[in-house]
């Protein structure tokens, strides 16, 4: 081996060692099916105290790309195409000159139009069951301007002050086919826009889920309710009289988790209160969840839901 040569060798290895010349991450991008995808936008942002290192390519015909940054704290990672879902990570801060990572971009398939909307309703009794109506976007009478349950809410508890209160609700759909499930959460939902399946399941479904929650002075709480949570699936199954040709069956999700919680009366004049987000098929038997962003809601703009899909 030359002087020269030999030279830039150890160089290079004082300056890896040293973490200097920063690193290679290469990032390869397959479909919801694990194939690759050819042309997507991958940004990366490479953060760190220094950090540097930040651009835009798209992916070969194997579905990768490579950039070269310093970072400490990972690698900020967008995955962009038409016709799909956008996908967004922090790659992992591993120690390794050479970084792989694969990420999943999943396909637009059937995206339609839905009724889509972000609601909090109020309890002002407690044990009293209302029906809520999803085409109306309400309480049904005498309640709210609803015309037909199509799911129902109990609520029971008691708020005490700001750190001391408990809670039950109960949420149920009529029908003995009809009910709600969690959304699956596989990995490859983890990081997209889309984190539901493309079709919602024909059964599996529960009549009844509840949720409490409890919080105390001394910081004690304990709730039921999932944070982490990237929704639910319902089905609604209405006019059921015992034969399947007569009776409506419609499809939607739930957006993340429901919220809820017991009320001072001061507050509102109500005991209680649940928030959801939710968007419902408007054909019968469809059970496509793709939402285009047509909201169904003729005054949707006061009602406007912002989070995606």
């Amino acid at each position: 081996m030359s002087r020269v040569l030999r030279f830039l060798v150890v160089s290079l290895f004082v300056l890896l060692s040293a973490g200097c010349l920063g690193r290679f991450a290469t990032v390869t991008v397959v479909d919801q099916n694990g194939e690759p995808v050819s042309d997507a936008e991958v940004s990366m942002g490479f953060l760190g105290f220094p950090g540097w290192g930040h651009g835009t390519e798209a992916t070969n015909s194997s579905g990768k790309v490579t950039q070269w940054g310093d970072d400490s704290l990972g690698i900020k990672t967008s995955v962009s195409k038409s016709g799909y879902y956008r996908t967004e990570r922090r790659l992992g801060t591993q120690d390794s000159f050479f970084l792989n990572e694969t990420l999943v971009l999943r396909e637009k398939i059937n995206p339609h139009s839905m009724y889509v909307r972000r609601v909090s309703l109020l309890f002002h009794e407690q044990g009293r069951t209302k029906g809520f109506d999803m085409k109306e976007g309400d309480w049904v009478e005498p309640h709210g301007e609803g015309k037909n349950a199509h799911i129902f809410f109990t609520f029971w508890g008691e708020k005490r002050g700001l750190s001391d209160k408990e809670g039950v609700i109960e949420i149920d759909f009529p029908g003995n086919e009809g009910g709600i499930k969690n959304s699956p959460y596989p990995a490859a939902y983890l990081f997209s826009d889309y984190k539901f399946p493309y079709n919602a399941p024909e059964s599996g479904y529960k009549n009844t889920i509840r949720h409490n929650i409890l919080r105390r002075p001394d910081h004690t709480y304990r709730s039921t309710l999932d944070t982490n949570r990237s929704g639910y699936i319902f089905k609604l199954v209405l006019g059921q009289d015992g034969k399947k040709g007569d009776r409506d069956v419609y499809y939607g999700k739930v957006f993340e988790e429901f919220a809820f919680s017991p009320l001072l009366d001061h507050d509102t004049g109500a005991e209680g209160f649940v928030s959801f987000a939710y968007y419902l098929n408007a054909d019968k038997e469809y059970t496509g969840l793709e939402y285009n962003k047509d909201n169904l809601f003729p005054d949707n703009n006061s009602y406007r839901v912002t989070f995606p899909y």
